[in-house]
C-alpha cells in the first residue's frame, strides 16, 4: 500500500495533475477533506453561505481514521498543509509516505481569475472568508512540512513548480517522476482522461469542494480537461498590481520570501 500526500498551493494546477494520477491502476483520490474541516473552524460563515452545516464536518482525527481504514493500494491525499492540525501532520507524513509539493508564484495565485465569478481568487476568498484566509501562512506551513518530510521520510520530498506543468512536455516529465517514486510503471494511458462537468465520480470529494465548484468554478477547467497541453503562463506586473489592487499587492509581498525558499527546492525537469 502506498500513501501519496499531495500538498499544494491553491491555483497551482494541482487538480489537473491529479486527473492524470487518478488513472494509475489501484489509485484513489481523497480530495481536500482536511480543508473542509479547516474552513468549518476558521470561516464557518462561508459554510453557512454554501448551505453546509459546520457541525456535520469530521474532525482531523476522524478524517485520519477514515484515511487509515481505506484499503486502496495507492491513496492520493490532496491537501493544503495549513489545513491539517500540527499534531496530525506526523501521522500523515510518515516514514513510508511519498510527499509531493506543488508551488506557484503568489502573484499568479492571488490574481488568478475564477470562471464562475468576476473576482480574482484572492478577492473571492477575502470577500467570503477573510477570517480564515492568510496566503503567507499557506507558504510558511508548506515550507515547514517540506523540511519535516526531508527529515522523516525514506523518499525525499518532490517539490514541483507549477511553471513546469504549463507545458505538455514538463507535465509528462513530472508524471514519469512521480511514477518512479511510487514504483508504478508509466503508461501513455495515464495522459488522457474523461471530461466531467463536476469532479471525477471515482474521487472522494467533500461537500465543501463540490459547493465551491458549483458556486465559484474553482475546479472547472481541470474537471473539463481531457489531457495535458501547452499553455502560456500569465505574465504579471507587480507595479501595476500595486496601483490597481494595493491589498493584493501587499499580500503578494508578504508571500514572496517563503515562496522563494520553497521554489529553490523545486526539481529541475
Amino acid at each position: 500500500m502506498v500513501q501519496v500526500n499531495f500538498w499544494f498551493i491553491p491555483r497551482s494546477r494541482s487538480t489537473a495533475l491529479l486527473r492524470c494520477l487518478a488513472n494509475i491502476p489501484g489509485s484513489k483520490v481523497l480530495f481536500e477533506k482536511f480543508i473542509w474541516g479547516y474552513v468549518a473552524e476558521k470561516a464557518p460563515g462561508l459554510l453557512a453561505m454554501l448551505g453546509i452545516d459546520p457541525k456535520s464536518v469530521p474532525t482531523n482525527e476522524e478524517l485520519l481514521q477514515q484515511l487509515q481504514k481505506d484499503p486502496s493500494p495507492i491513496k492520493i491525499i490532496k491537501e493544503v498543509t495549513k489545513a491539517v492540525k500540527p499534531e496530525v501532520i506526523p501521522k500523515l507524513v510518515t516514514q513510508d509516505s511519498v510527499n509531493i509539493f506543488l508551488v506557484r508564484h503568489p502573484a499568479l495565485i492571488t490574481t488568478s481569475p475564477l470562471p464562475g465569478t468576476d473576482q480574482t481568487y484572492y478577492e473571492n476568498n477575502m470577500n467570503n472568508s477573510p477570517e480564515g484566509y492568510d496566503v503567507r501562512a499557506i507558504y510558511e506551513h508548506m515550507l515547514e512540512t517540506i523540511n519535516y518530510a526531508e527529515k522523516t521520510c525514506i523518499t525525499s520530498p518532490l517539490v514541483i513548480s507549477s511553471e513546469t506543468l504549463s507545458t505538455k512536455e514538463g507535465s509528462i516529465a513530472v508524471v514519469k517522476k512521480i511514477c518512479s517514486l511510487i514504483e508504478v510503471e508509466f503508461s501513455q494511458d495515464l495522459l488522457s482522461w474523461e471530461s466531467y462537468d463536476s469532479f471525477d465520480p471515482k474521487w472522494e470529494v467533500p461537500p465543501l469542494a463540490k459547493a465551491v465548484e458549483d458556486k465559484f468554478g474553482h475546479f472547472t477547467r481541470a474537471n473539463r480537461s481531457t489531457g495535458f497541453g501547452d499553455m502560456v503562463e500569465r505574465s504579471f506586473n507587480l507595479h501595476q498590481i500595486r496601483i490597481e489592487k494595493p491589498e493584493t499587492a501587499a499580500e503578494i509581498d508578504r508571500c514572496i520570501p517563503p515562496y522563494e525558499e520553497i521554489v529553490k527546492l523545486a526539481e529541475k525537469f
